[in-house]
């Protein structure tokens, strides 16, 4: 049976939608979020730096806050929660703020992991990954974000956090990724949540929380005249969209929204780099 988006809670300034089918397993859940902000931020590539983040940090705060009428996240003590951010394009989105405003948390702490991908004869390889600063506490809840394309810098930062938790001989309660991305996301998040599962028997729940949708990723052999294989995030149902009602309403707002193939470009630059983003 294929994925199917249920309507789970809808008020004016989000919608929740649970991924569903038949095998789905009630301790790894899987969510698509819309909201009018991250909406816009994908419909509108001229959005970029401080704009941009602002916009992500509002989308996040009110999909925290729908995802939280079904799962009472905000009753986690905010002392075991950690926000892991995957340098540099983690950053965009503002995790940390977003919890604090849509939980009222003031306990959460911050880690970080560098991780740049690059083509390597034809696959994607790690490299810059030599900044680590890890504080995660026994038993936390762990938070990340990031845009998700191949999944390799997703993998890397789960490969260093196992290691990191082993080394202290701690364990993980919950995880929660929040994502731009597409199925590649959840093969990766699937995997490390089956290795908690079996190393921490306190291991609860996996959420994985896609905005707007779970797009499909373009490949070799894509039936595109111009793209980018293990990179473009593609909007058409087609090529393995499951997309938000109201994110694919959107489309119609104008013209050249609905004829832009990618959901998202370079997301680092967008908020760090704006100058060279609107040269690419």
């Amino acid at each position: 049976m294929k994925d199917k988006l249920v309507r789970k809670f809808k008020d004016e300034a989000v919608a929740v939608y649970a991924i569903e089918k038949e095998s789905s397993q009630p301790d790894f859940k899987r969510y698509v979020v819309s909201t009018r902000d991250t909406r816009d931020l994908m419909n509108h590539p001229e959005i970029i730096n401080c704009d941009f983040t602002n916009l992500m940090r509002n989308g996040i705060t009110n999909a925290l806050k729908g995802i939280n009428v079904l799962d009472r996240l905000s009753c986690i003590n905010s002392k075991s929660v950690n926000v892991c951010h995957i340098l540099r394009g983690g950053l965009n989105f503002q995790v940390r703020d977003a919890l604090r405003k849509a939980y009222g948390y003031k306990w959460h702490s911050s880690s970080y992991i560098s991780s740049q991908r690059i083509l390597k004869k034809g696959r994607f390889e790690i490299t810059e990954d030599q900044y680590r600063k890890f504080i995660i506490p026994n038993d936390a809840t762990l938070y990340t974000a990031d845009i998700v394309a191949s999944g390799v810098s997703l993998n890397h930062g789960f490969e260093y956090i196992d290691s990191y938790l082993e080394s202290q001989g701690f364990e993980l309660h919950n995880m929660i990724f929040i994502t731009i991305g597409c199925i590649e996301a959840e093969r990766v998040l699937q995997k490390w949540h089956d290795i908690f599962k079996e190393k921490y028997p306190g291991f609860n729940n996996s959420f994985l929380i896609y905005l707007e949708g779970r797009f499909g990723l373009a490949v070799k052999g894509t039936p595109l005249r111009n793209y980018l294989y293990d990179t473009d995030l593609l909007k058409n149902y087609r090529l393995g969209a499951l997309l938000s009602p109201e994110y694919e309403h959107s489309q119609f707002e104008k013209m050249i929204i609905g004829l832009e193939a990618c959901s998202i470009y370079d997301g680092g630059k967008k908020g760090f780099e704006p100058v060279n983003h609107i040269k690419d």
